[in-house]
């Protein structure tokens, strides 16, 4: 695979975490999660839409880490492999409450290169702390 390495796609989340950017969060994943987020939006504004008065499961954004408060530190921890799968660890901080901190991987899977030659790396899902996952909760947040 050609493209961004591993701990430059992480890089790029953090910039895209830290900036609000949530079009750079999608340039850099696989097709399946950039529909799967799109599907979510496209759920969570008709349920806003008939329901104007209550806020909608993805009424905080798409959770793009499992933390609900914002972290104003995102670095990339030490890339990971397991059974040909590339992992990227992303580190949560707060500056004000150093023993508060977060932990995510986000686990790469691969997208078609320009021009449909060849293929690139990118974000396929982020797997948070506690064992769930961004693509798993895109579909249960709306069964609660």
């Amino acid at each position: 695979m050609r493209g961004l390495s591993p701990t430059q796609l992480g890089e790029v989340f953090c910039m895209a975490y830290l900036s609000g950017d949530e079009d750079l969060a999608l340039a850099i994943s696989t097709p399946v999660l950039a529909t799967a987020v799109a599907h979510a939006v496209a759920r969570n504004d008709a349920i806003a839409r008939a329901n104007p008065d209550d806020k909608p499961p993805l009424g905080d954004g798409v959770p793009w880490m499992l933390a609900p408060d914002y972290a104003s530190i995102c670095t990339v921890g030490e890339i990971e492999t397991k059974d040909g799968i590339v992992y990227v660890p992303i580190h949560y901080a707060f500056p004000d409450d150093p023993n508060v901190t977060y932990d995510d991987k986000l686990e790469l899977g691969s997208a078609p290169g320009p021009y449909g030659y060849g293929s690139l790396r990118r974000v396929d899902n982020v797997l948070y702390g506690d064992g769930g996952s961004l693509q798993s909760l895109l579909v249960s947040i709306f069964d609660q």
